[in-house]
């Protein structure tokens, strides 16, 4: 345990030393400047709107959960929720870690069995990933013929389209389980390869009956106001910041950062997300420095704050877990 902890740390002051090469690398002095240009009851608007997109991520997970327990309450969801999004801050994990968590905390908390929590974390990623690849699609076509991004960013949505891909073969796991088993030809592998098709198979049954085509609807237009969120604070940031950009460079920007964060380089895709953001910028004209201040100041909204927000969260549920263990314990004396 305390050697991955070792080398979650080491990725993180990784990240922080790659954020802090750019900087420097753009000009230290000239990104102070411009960052100080933000008026704190600005990014006090900005944290209540990233307020809004925790809560509307949140009831989504809230709107799946009430299917199967209907006194779970809202506040314990987001509580969840929350903690998951401090797990997918801290690692490499493209929000799979996160979502591990959640699963385990909300199983911890209620009644409901590990496939229908995993049957909830499937749809639930499929509304989120849905909007996010059709306007990345877009995105990519645009600049395509427009601009000579870094193919990395294209690299980052052919594996986005992947994960999806790997997402929809998931309900067809025990045909792969079945090819796997002929080549193996091992009866361990066999019955764990059973165990593992069957609980998908109740899991992928459960998830197709989860949701009417009105709630379909319901969480697809959520999931898009989510994603067109974003590109609204960063329009939101530049402008605070003195800057004159078109909301289609914004939505550039945004999601081509969000693409190359998809990739499980370091923890909560540090430097390579600023990097990303800042080169698109230079494509309407401002400097590295400018492009970076914008990426800066809409990190510490979008990820810096969040972090911290799910960070003590994270620490509440873990003494109320240590407390309700202890008193149970005493209990039983």
């Amino acid at each position: 345990m305390s050697f991955k902890k070792n080398n979650l740390y080491l990725l993180y002051i990784a990240g922080i030393l790659v954020l802090t090469f750019l900087v420097f690398l753009v000009g230290f002095d000239e990104v102070k400047q411009i960052i100080s240009r933000v008026h704190p009851l600005n990014l006090l608007y900005l944290a209540i709107l990233q307020i809004l997109t925790i809560l509307m991520t949140g009831y989504i997970w809230f709107f799946l959960i009430r299917k199967f327990n209907q006194e779970v309450s809202l506040t314990t969801v987001l509580g969840i929720h929350l903690a998951g999004t401090f797990v997918e801050s801290v690692t490499p994990s493209v929000k799979l870690g996160g979502e591990t968590a959640k699963v385990y905390l909300m199983r911890q908390r209620t009644s409901i069995s590990y496939q229908e929590l995993t049957a909830i974390t499937l749809v639930s990623k499929y509304f989120s990933l849905i909007p996010f690849v059709i306007i990345s699609f877009f995105v990519v076509i645009y600049t395509l013929f427009t601009w000579d991004l870094p193919v990395v960013v294209y690299l980052s949505f052919l594996s986005l389209i992947f994960l999806l891909i790997l997402f929809f073969l998931f309900f067809r796991l025990d045909l792969m389980g079945k090819s796997l088993g002929r080549i193996f030809q091992n009866k361990k592998i066999l019955d764990k390869l059973e165990k593992v098709t069957n609980f998908i198979k109740e899991a992928s049954g459960i998830s197709r009956k989860l949701t009417k085509l009105t709630d379909k609807w319901q969480l697809m237009l959520i999931a898009f106001l989510v994603w067109i969120l974003y590109p609204v604070k960063v329009y939101l940031v530049s402008n605070t910041l003195g800057f004159e950009i078109s909301f289609t460079l914004l939505v550039i920007a945004t999601f081509t950062a969000y693409l190359v964060n998809m990739l499980p380089l370091l923890p909560g895709g540090l430097g390579s997300f600023e990097g990303s953001m800042a080169l698109v910028f230079t494509y309407a004209g401002l400097t590295s420095a400018e492009g970076l201040s914008i990426a800066l100041v809409t990190r510490f909204i979008t990820f810096w704050f969040p972090l911290v927000l799910s960070a003590g969260v994270a620490v509440l549920l873990v003494y109320n877990r240590k407390a309700s263990l202890i008193k149970s314990q005493q209990e039983t004396k």
